[in-house]
């Protein structure tokens, strides 16, 4: 088999040698190098930690495959800076891509919307293969935050964003994304409705799996949420329903909240003098991993108009062998009802919660059995390992 000529456009997921665990890009990056020839187009910004990335801490096999784009750094997810950076970033790697004059066999490229666009043309015009793979609903959850007040101005703004998403799908050889609701809104954007073109590869989780741990603790249920403390993550319905269960003295439910984000102090003061709640900060994956192993739940707790589809959590708390409480409907919801790996609570309903795991503290035992089943799953059908060696087969080579 020829080796392709390979480009990858992604500028937020880890670049070799950071640290950080592995994602998406990151792990077809690595398992293409086997067959084909890759470059990849990065920034010289990661979105994840706000910081600069040094070019030096890149293994030395990879230095020459992966380009930092320069960019100006921002502190918040949704500010006018982060606009300015990515504006720039997209005309810079734009420009990286035209002065070389390259033409590689496949583009798969994901990143800002002025940067897709403009990559959508350039692949356009040379009848490139492109492949577009839809990690959000970039632009329209951004608009989503602007105050009802100024809603005349978030339509005009939106428009040209609009504009320049429909035309990306549009020119796109192939759409695939990380859930099939999204594959289908790109799809609704460009009119399109050629789904031999279109597919979808769960984000899964590449966490090491251990054994499952059967001695999880039997006088209290430990509750887990791990992530963002982001505008879409629902951290106030948790701290209700554990002071709910305060006011009850109900004292074999505890809550474990590991992250970081904007919510990080709101919810420090929410949460002061009560003791069946804490917060423990952001945890490495090892940590992190360790902490879910004493653990019987994992809180995917989203706010009633959450954008997210089926996110990482999901698998990463499978992979822990937690039983998952969710509040996001549509496709989580049913795969949570498909594989009997937890049940559903509507976003924002502290009566609903409490009362499901008021319900499951007395079945401890259980759940760490179910636990077990969960784990199994997850290694036969969620590990990245196994979704990105079938994209890669099936769409890439």
């Amino acid at each position: 088999m020829t080796r392709k000529n390979i480009l990858l456009i992604n500028p937020f997921d880890k670049v070799p040698g950071e640290d950080f665990r592995d994602q998406r890009h990151t792990i077809v990056f690595q398992k293409l190098q086997r067959d084909a020839d890759v470059r990849w187009i990065s920034s010289d910004f990661n979105h994840w930690t706000h910081k600069k990335r040094n070019p030096g801490m890149i293994p030395e096999d990879y230095r020459n495959k992966i380009v930092l784009i320069p960019t100006v750094p921002y502190h918040h997810h949704v500010s006018f800076k982060r606009y300015i950076s990515h504006l720039l970033l997209s005309i810079y790697s734009y420009l990286y891509i035209r002065k070389r004059k390259l033409k590689p066999d496949i583009i798969l490229c994901v990143g800002p919307v002025e940067l897709v666009y403009l990559v959508s043309k350039y692949a356009h015009k040379y009848k490139i293969r492109l492949i577009l793979d839809v990690y959000d609903l970039w632009p329209d959850l951004f608009f989503k935050v602007i105050p009802p007040k100024f809603e005349g101005v978030g339509r005009m703004v939106s428009r040209p964003y609009l504009y320049m998403s429909r035309v990306s799908y549009k020119y796109a050889s192939h759409i695939t994304a990380v859930s099939k609701t999204y594959m289908e809104w790109a799809m609704n954007r460009a009119g399109r409705t050629d789904r031999g073109n279109c597919s979808y590869y769960y984000l899964g989780s590449n966490q090491s799996v251990g054994s499952y741990n059967l001695d999880k603790p039997r006088n209290v249920l430990r509750c887990l949420f791990a992530g963002q403390f982001g505008f879409n993550y629902d951290l106030e319905t948790i701290v209700g329903v554990a002071k709910k269960f305060q006011e009850e003295k109900v004292n074999d439910v505890e809550f474990i909240l590991a992250g970081d984000g904007f919510k990080r102090q709101s919810i420090m003061k929410s949460i002061r003098g009560m003791r069946n709640i804490k917060m423990v900060g952001w945890l490495g994956s090892q940590d992190l991993i360790a902490l879910g192993s004493k653990c019987h739940i994992g809180m995917n707790s989203y706010v009633k108009d959450a954008t997210q589809s089926v996110p990482t959590k999901l698998f990463d708390y499978m992979s822990m062998g937690l039983l998952i409480l969710n509040s996001l409907k549509g496709e989580t919801a049913a795969l949570i009802n498909e594989y009997h790996i937890g049940q559903n609570y509507a976003a924002g309903d502290i009566s609903e919660l409490h009362n499901i795991l008021d319900g499951l503290r007395k079945s401890k035992e259980q759940i760490i059995k179910n636990g077990a089943l969960s784990l199994e799953i997850f290694k036969r059908e969620f590990r990245s390992e196994l979704i990105y060696t079938k994209m890669i087969r099936e769409i890439i080579l």
